[in-house]
């Protein structure tokens, strides 16, 4: 940024423009060295081997979005996604035993796709991948899920003084120690709200995702007033099941008709004080890898 302010940033034609219009009147900016900043923006297109797929005519019939992460260095920011640099954020990883190329999400930090076109279609197939460090506590990796009908004002937040509807997912890997007794706390816990009458949710004892089953698919469907969570391919969840607060039937746990989803974020959920090991500076981290959205 210094770079290009200091060399190829027309100031001549900026001041022209707001104090001495006529001097450029018919002409279109242009920066300055402007042979220099083309061989400059070769050189990073060269060095930087992300592409983005995501548009239109890239993808395969029926894929709104996707990406494994593969076009990406490891430890490098992944590219295509915004997240908060401050703190501990967002890095591409490899991780034993899984194939491919994974992201270990910052802490508490929001972690979106800047290449997703919105809306998300009103059905759709959403599924990702999660795995978990290893833990020898009660949980391990846990991330969350989030995705809103709220409208977006210009800068990309949601507008919240607006009706809309949303999903919350969070997805906790569990230790298996624990499967005999009460203890056990892995789970993936799905919530909806839809202001102001539908208010459901549905916890599942998610024991395929644990301190030795280190990885898990998962996969969320919207089908008209249906919404439905998938465990590695099995039935963990169905809105019809939800339960509304204090435990009572929802009795309205529906998807309103219409609805379509501007917003869509990861987080990382975990328990920050969670060891791996026998030292408390060492934290379980949580990695989400191939993320697509099919049309449905």
């Amino acid at each position: 940024m210094c770079r290009a302010l200091r060399e190829h940033f027309n100031y001549d034609y900026a001041y022209n423009y707001f104090f001495n219009p006529e001097k450029i009147k018919g002409l279109a900016y242009k920066p300055m060295n402007e042979e220099l900043l083309n061989a400059t923006l070769d050189k990073y297109r060269k060095t930087n081997h992300w592409q983005n797929v995501n548009t239109e005519n890239s993808l395969p019939a029926n894929t709104h979005f996707m990406d494994d992460f593969s076009g990406n260095a490891e430890n490098s920011k992944p590219a295509g996604w915004f997240f908060n640099s401050r703190g501990k954020h967002s890095l591409i990883k490899t991780i034993k035993n899984q194939p491919g190329k994974w992201v270990q999400l910052g802490v508490y930090n929001d972690f979106f796709p800047t290449t997703l076109r919105k809306p998300i279609p009103e059905n759709f197939s959403l599924e990702f991948d999660v795995a978990t460090d290893e833990f020898n506590v009660r949980t391990g990796g846990a991330v969350r899920l989030y995705l809103s009908s709220f409208p977006l004002i210009a800068d990309g937040r949601e507008d919240k003084g607006k009706a809309r509807t949303s999903i919350t997912i969070d997805i906790t890997a569990g230790n298996e120690a624990d499967y005999n007794n009460n203890n056990y706390s892995g789970e993936a816990k799905i919530k909806l709200e839809s202001n102001p009458e539908v208010y459901g949710e549905f916890t599942y004892s998610l024991r395929e995702f644990t301190n030795k089953k280190n990885k898990v698919h998962i996969i969320l469907t919207k089908k008209g007033e249906e919404l439905k969570l998938l465990v590695n391919g099995k039935q963990a969840a169905i809105n019809k099941d939800f339960k509304a607060e204090h435990g009572y039937d929802c009795k309205n746990c529906k998807m309103p008709a219409g609805t379509k989803f501007n917003t869509l974020t990861f987080q990382n959920r975990t328990n920050d004080w969670n060891p791996k090991g026998s030292t408390d500076d060492e934290r379980v981290d949580v990695y989400i890898s191939n993320v697509k959205i099919t049309k449905e």
